[in-house]
């Protein structure tokens, strides 16, 4: 009898004095972890990269057959993730979120066929709309947008984030809620999204560019030189035209070749295929004409007989240089 009412005194003292929540804390602390609210607290991620120097933050995980991730960007404006291939800004896979003036927050799963903006929605090129669940808020100047998809949606639009392979991104910031106009900042970088590595990518395209702009000026130098040479238009007496016109042919094929190895080296930096764009192909094919033309400045002496062969591939070269420098700023445009 003792032992009965010792039983009963117990169980109406766990009842009346312990919380209910007593045995339910460690569920409830991790429906939190889980929750896609817009915040990012604590341990909620065990992934975190860092990029820009600090202006956009990406964190994720992994639970069975969906990512969870999050982006924080310095900017009230809107934050993208493109999941590669991104060097040409040409078939990529982008999500972009936004929180407005009135604290209404949306997102878009989009994909670029073309380097130049707008995006059109998946939607919109008879592909899927893949976001699981989205939420978002802007703290302290910062826009943070979550959000969770499948790593295979099945969609022929969005990129398959593979598990234990490293996949390259483009990560952006507008510095609007509208997410058609182009980005403000931007930059790249490889993730193994499985092992919870990244490694930032640096775009060295401004040396490839100012060589590029020296072999344009070198060619217009050399076109007008070698008028000089036939008499289409009058020199100055005393200058060695001849001379000058072989040194500098000299040195544009040679910045030429260089300028072609140096811009397939980068894009080779961003596991792209080389030559897999019209600038690349064009930077060949001016390569092998700027050696073409070097021939007979170096090897041939009864020049006469190639005379207008040699004048032809000039011209060309010329031209050739021009459009491929306004290829090249096209898509420094199109990427910064």
């Amino acid at each position: 009898m003792k032992l009965k009412v010792l039983i009963a005194m117990t169980l109406v003292f766990v009842i009346l004095f312990c919380p209910i929540n007593a045995f339910s804390h460690e569920d409830e602390e991790n429906n939190d972890l889980h929750e896609i609210d817009g915040v990012v607290i604590d341990n909620e991620y065990p992934n975190q990269s860092v990029f820009g120097e600090g202006i956009y933050e990406l964190y994720w995980r992994i639970e069975n057959d969906i990512i969870y991730m999050a982006m924080i960007g310095e900017t009230t404006g809107w934050v993208a993730i493109g999941f590669g291939p991104i060097t040409l800004h040409k078939g990529g896979d982008i999500v972009s979120g936004w929180v407005d003036d009135n604290g209404t927050v949306s997102i878009v799963d989009c994909y670029f066929p073309d380097m130049y903006p707008p995006h059109p929605h998946d939607t919109d090129q008879n592909g899927t709309h893949d976001i699981i669940s989205y939420n978002g808020t802007e703290q302290n100047n910062k826009t943070i947008i979550e959000f969770s998809r499948k790593l295979i949606t099945g969609d022929e639009h969005d990129t398959d984030i593979l598990l234990n392979s490293s996949l390259e991104i483009m990560w952006s910031l507008g510095s609007t809620d509208n997410w058609r106009q182009k980005h403000s900042k931007a930059g790249f970088a490889s993730v193994n999204f499985t092992a919870g590595k990244s490694s930032e990518k640096v775009v060295v395209w401004q040396g490839h560019a100012i060589v590029s702009i020296i072999g344009l000026i070198l060619a217009i130098f050399i076109v007008i030189n070698g008028a000089k040479l036939t008499g289409r238009i009058k020199g100055k007496k005393g200058v060695k035209t001849y001379k000058l016109h072989r040194v500098f042919s000299i040195l544009f094929g040679l910045f030429m070749v260089g300028t072609v190895f140096y811009g397939l080296w980068i894009v080779s930096q961003h596991g792209k295929p080389i030559l897999s764009s019209v600038h690349g192909w064009l930077g060949l094919i001016i390569a092998i004409f700027a050696i073409l033309q070097l021939i007979p400045c170096i090897f041939v002496k009864n020049r006469s007989k190639i005379k207008i062969p040699h004048m032809l591939i000039g011209y060309s070269l010329l031209l050739l240089v021009i459009l491929q420098v306004i290829l090249g700023a096209q898509i420094v445009y199109g990427l910064f």
